[in-house]
């Protein structure tokens, strides 16, 4: 019989106690195979664990939790170290996007509450050390490009108060962040809950994202402030 603290592990790895075995069971086979063999096999034996409508490469080392909700475009690559959750509202990523390494990729399911979908274009970047914090939902357009260490939080704590307990305190589920197409995020640039981002921008290194940023325009600074209007 198994203890609340085993339940719980499996409830943040896989949808079903039989599952979360069979998925297991291939990983502790399959997931730290190098080199080139490891990335072909993965990509043959992982189609029965994820839903994917063509090829796709996972190098060694890589993490996948709620795989039945996880869903690849055709071409897609996770580099190694790489961390994804699609527990809850899935997670889906377009035709040849490409996650470098040591990547981090969750749809919270914090407290029982219902985490949103993360939805990912076609042709997008994430470098070295990309985050996204999923729980209210992220859009990213095609053609998109994350500098090494950019973080995307979407899910902040409402109603607090001198009294809130922080640990179990409510997670607001309307601040999603969208991200249009064709954006360049500079590296080690936060981006915060409840943000839009047009198409065409260009956001410096280092920023702190608060506010919405308008299409075709140049940001940087913390918080982020306009510099000036692409030509």
């Amino acid at each position: 019989m198994m203890t609340k603290v085993v339940r719980d592990y499996v409830s943040t790895k896989s949808t079903s106690v039989w599952r979360f075995l069979f998925e297991q069971t291939l990983f502790l086979f399959f997931q730290n195979i190098p080199s080139f063999f490891g990335v072909l096999l993965r990509g043959l034996v992982y189609r029965i664990i994820i839903t994917a409508s063509s090829s796709f490469g996972i190098e060694e080392n890589v993490q996948i939790c709620h795989a039945k909700n996880l869903t690849l475009g055709k071409n897609v690559f996770i580099g190694r170290n790489s961390y994804i959750s699609a527990s809850d509202g899935g997670i889906s990523i377009g035709d040849n996007t490409c996650f470098v390494s040591n990547c981090y990729i969750n749809v919270f399911n914090y407290n029982k509450q219902m985490g949103k979908k993360i939805s990912i274009g076609k042709n997008v970047v994430f470098a070295h050390g990309c985050a996204i914090h999923g729980h209210s939902g992220v859009e990213i357009g095609d053609g998109t490009i994350f500098g090494p260490g950019t973080k995307i939080i979407s899910g902040k704590h409402g109603n607090l108060s001198r009294e809130t307990n922080f640990r179990h305190a409510d997670i607001l589920a309307d601040t999603p962040v969208i991200i249009g197409r064709n954006v360049w995020i500079g590296t080690n640039v936060s981006i915060l809950p409840g943000v839009k981002i047009g198409d065409s921008v260009v956001v410096g290194a280092g920023a702190v994202v608060t506010n919405d940023l308008e299409a075709y325009s140049i940001y940087a600074g913390s918080p982020a402030k306009l510099l000036r209007n692409l030509e």
